[in-house]
């Protein structure tokens, strides 16, 4: 199966062909997937919020999240029908006892806050440390694996968000 690769920014919303693939370090990534329609979110979020108003710029979690809501909208489905995970937001600048001080960290927080603002569970995480990350979602099967680069075994593993 090809793979679809998102840069910093990445945003991807509809019924996947493909697996999309991305990297994280201190960027995030919201993955959300409808059990029923198998409609796919996966994002790459570079920061929370845009530093203007009225940014279309999917590199803030901001934008991404009113972009998602508003695609949501078009195909009449609402964000609760979707099993939501979260993962990325490492740092290698700061060890364990200054990660509250990194983008990772405030990348996290933000995503969580925002996601529970909206009332919104996630039902998985893989989030902070030093280790950056490959993510790798097939959308058609509500399959994702993460991978530790640098480790050879797979992470985490998910067969369905069920």
């Amino acid at each position: 199966m090809t793979a679809l690769f998102l840069v910093p920014g990445g945003y991807f919303f509809g019924l996947p062909q493909q697996r999309v693939v991305t990297l994280l370090g201190s960027c995030i990534a919201l993955v959300a997937w409808h059990p029923e329609r198998q409609l796919t979110l996966v994002s790459h979020v570079v920061l929370p919020c845009a530093p203007a108003e009225g940014s279309n710029d999917t590199r803030y979690g901001d934008v991404m999240l009113a972009r998602w809501l508003n695609d949501l909208r078009k195909v009449g489905v609402f964000p609760d029908e979707f099993h939501l995970s979260l993962f990325g937001g490492s740092s290698r600048l700061y060890d364990s006892g200054g990660f509250s001080r990194s983008v990772g960290y405030r990348n996290i927080q933000w995503m969580r806050e925002a996601l529970a603002n909206l009332g919104l569970p996630l039902l998985q995480q893989d989030c902070g440390g030093d280790q950056y990350r490959k993510l790798a979602v097939d959308g058609t099967r509500g399959h994702y694996e993460v991978q530790l680069l640098g480790v050879t075994e797979p992470r985490l593993t998910q067969e369905s968000w069920r």
